[in-house]
């Protein structure tokens, strides 16, 4: 919702497609899937090609770090998914290629390390009992230095889920060229 309404938009990740139906009814345009398995694109056409007339969405076997699009393509940039699983020097790396292709928006999903179950994990290390505190977990002030290398800006963090809660949807914003 924040932001607002868009024209064009490209998933980056996009994997079997789970949230394709829902990001396509924010854009009145084009919808552009990207993923690296073929296998995971076709899952991810038959999510979209009942929620979209025939010629609106669009698929590309790509990696994050090298999108085939030109610059300022689309009005939201969404990679969900992705940057859990990807060491900082490859999420800075897309980071700077989801900007690029955005014109204004880029959504991204980060594994964060500042809820209740971190802090009850933390506890337990202090105190010489077993923690599993896993890596790709970031704090906020970790977020906000990567975007800002990739030259975005931070405009907000959601939460998913409750208290234990160990995912952040942040939403950046591309500075107008």
């Amino acid at each position: 919702r924040a932001a607002g309404s868009v024209r064009s938009l490209l998933d980056v990740a996009a994997g079997n497609g789970r949230w394709l139906p829902l990001l396509a009814g924010k854009a009145t345009g084009p919808v552009v899937a990207v993923d690296l398995s073929l296998a995971e694109l076709q899952l991810a056409r038959g999510a979209l090609s009942a929620n979209l007339p025939e010629g609106r969405a669009a698929y590309a076997a790509s990696d994050a770090g090298a999108l085939p699009f030109r610059s300022q393509s689309f009005d939201l940039v969404v990679c969900l998914g992705l940057f859990p699983h990807v060491r900082r020097s490859g999420r800075v790396r897309a980071l700077r290629e989801l900007r690029r292709v955005s014109n204004r928006w880029v959504l991204v999903q980060y594994a964060h390390a500042e809820g209740l179950g971190f802090l009850w994990q933390r506890t337990k290390k202090s105190i010489g009992l077993s923690a599993r505190l896993p890596r790709n977990h970031l704090t906020r002030r970790e977020v906000q230095a990567e975007m800002r290398q990739a030259g975005l800006g931070v405009r907000g963090f959601a939460r998913v889920g409750g208290p234990f809660s160990r995912t952040w949807i942040v939403l950046a914003e591309a500075p107008s060229s």
